[in-house]
């Protein structure tokens, strides 16, 4: 009777199915790519195409670039495309964005030129009465040095000219954001993709920051977002940035970016 039940009770018993293993991606990305980086890996698996673990890591562009070239990490995604004379650099483009230049909801200034952006970063302006605001000193508000944001803004507005060594250093946007709304006469660059309520977002040359003036290569503070590395990326790597430069791809960065490639009609 005995082995009749363990008879029994053995038939009922299932074979336990073995847990889905996803294959996994590493992506490493400067803080200003990040929430694309994000979109774009939370797209790819709602897409109905395959289902990749996504580990997103976020630095500043110096310290990844660093990686890179020690062989610690192959690819990251940037707004400033690395040049270096002795090493190749793989680039492939994913997006647009744009850097706006913002200020407190008090200050009245709606639009300023990119001589008086420059002006101001460069510490030749110093009360905004000087470009007929209020009389507010001015306080810069920039990035840390490493930042692609910083050296984008550097390129499109300084030229050969560096950042006033006055400007107060933030690290994220999030803190940028804060000290805007709490600081009387500050001024800060920011990625569009970021920027808040609470905050007055300047026309520069009379062209509002917007997704559709970037598509259109009028607004003149834009930036590409790239992935870089050393060399051109094989498997799945490949595989998720054709998919983002995809139609599929660049339609779930609306909001956020200018595609890259032209709408279907």
């Amino acid at each position: 009777m005995l082995a009749t039940v363990a008879a029994v009770g053995c038939s009922n018993l299932r074979p336990t199915a073995a847990p889905t293993i996803l294959p996994s991606l590493r992506l490493h990305t400067t803080d200003v790519a990040a929430p694309l980086v994000r979109r774009l890996a939370a797209s790819y698996n709602s897409s109905g195409g395959a289902h990749v673990a996504f580990e997103t890591t976020v630095s500043n562009h110096a310290a990844l670039l660093r990686r890179i070239l020690n062989d610690e990490i192959d690819y990251f995604v940037t707004t400033e495309l690395p040049i270096l004379a002795d090493l190749p650099i793989w680039a492939m483009p994913i997006a647009q964005v744009g850097i706006v230049m913002a200020v407190p909801l008090s200050n009245p200034l709606t639009d300023v030129t990119l001589s008086d952006v420059r002006n101001l970063y460069l510490g030749g302006i110093t009360n905004w009465q000087e470009l007929g605001g209020l009389d507010e000193a001015v306080t810069l508000i920039s990035r840390e040095a490493g930042s692609d944001i910083r050296t984008e803004f550097e390129r499109l507005v300084m030229g050969n000219r560096r950042t006033n060594p006055n400007a107060l250093l933030l690290s994220s946007s999030a803190a940028i954001i804060s000290t805007l709304r709490q600081t009387a006469g500050s001024v800060a660059y920011l990625p569009l993709m970021e920027a808040a309520p609470g905050l007055r977002l300047l026309s520069v040359e009379g062209v509002a920051p917007t997704l559709e003036m970037i598509q259109d290569n009028r607004y003149p503070l834009r930036s590409t977002v790239y992935f870089v590395g050393l060399e051109e990326p094989t498997g799945l790597l490949r595989q998720f940035i054709e998919w983002a430069q995809s139609q599929a791809g660049q339609a779930s960065l609306s909001g956020l970016a200018a595609p890259i490639i032209e709408p279907p009609n």
